[in-house]
């Protein structure tokens, strides 16, 4: 599985995402960063071989395309007050709570290719547009998110067995 489009870290996050979805199908899956680590780069015949020992039934090519985010942090401040009064006596009480939060405002185009790879042949292509507004979401989780729905969708076209 390749996962195009995303910083190394967020790559690696998204790969490990997609093997953990990819099990709950009885699929065994190795992200392009386990079997090639990005260390150095690697010759077309060092691919080929790497991928002849590996002895794969498909290959996933997942591409994020024109991905943008806005992140905007700040703070949200929550409080409360209550008091009571007995006779002549009064008592309040006041709390607040100020957690930090982000928000992430992301729009991107994701192509999915699943790949014969003996012989070349497009087993499969989709697409996911994503974007909206997620509050507490980093790049890392709107990653997975991806990965997760285009596995959704492979399983429901019936081609992860």
């Amino acid at each position: 599985m390749d996962i195009r489009g995303y910083p190394i870290e967020t790559q690696v996050a998204a790969e490990n995402s997609a093997e953990h979805s990819l099990r709950r199908y009885r699929v065994e899956a190795m992200g392009r960063t386990k079997l090639l680590p990005p260390y150095r780069e690697y010759s077309p015949s060092e691919i080929e071989q790497k991928l002849a020992q590996s002895a794969l039934d498909a290959l996933l090519f997942i591409n994020v395309e024109d991905a943008a985010s806005d992140v905007y942090s700040g703070s949200m401040t929550f409080g409360s007050a209550s008091g009571y009064t007995y006779g002549a006596y009064a008592n309040a009480y006041a709390s607040s709570l100020t957690v930090p939060t982000t928000l992430v405002i992301s729009n991107a185009r994701i192509t999915a290719t699943l790949v014969d790879p003996v012989s070349g042949q497009i087993l499969w292509k989709g697409y996911v547009n994503q974007s909206g507004r997620n509050e507490g979401w980093s790049t890392k989780s709107a990653a997975r998110n991806v990965v997760r729905k285009v596995i959704g969708k492979l399983g429901r076209d019936d081609l992860l067995r």
